[in-house]
């Protein structure tokens, strides 16, 4: 549930890819990546609001 929720946002904005998000968070292996990913597009999103 963790790494879904780290990937949400990209979820969200490319739908399509929904499935393939699915597929990656079941191995647990890549959790230090889901948490870089996080960060670059939260860091992205606050960038984009408050610019």
């Amino acid at each position: 549930m963790e790494n879904i929720q780290k990937l949400f946002y990209l979820g969200v904005k490319f739908p399509k890819l929904t499935s393939f998000i699915t597929f990656i968070t079941k191995s647990n292996f890549l959790k230090p990546l889901y948490f870089l990913v996080f960060l670059l597009l939260h860091s992205i999103k606050v960038r984009l609001v408050y610019a």
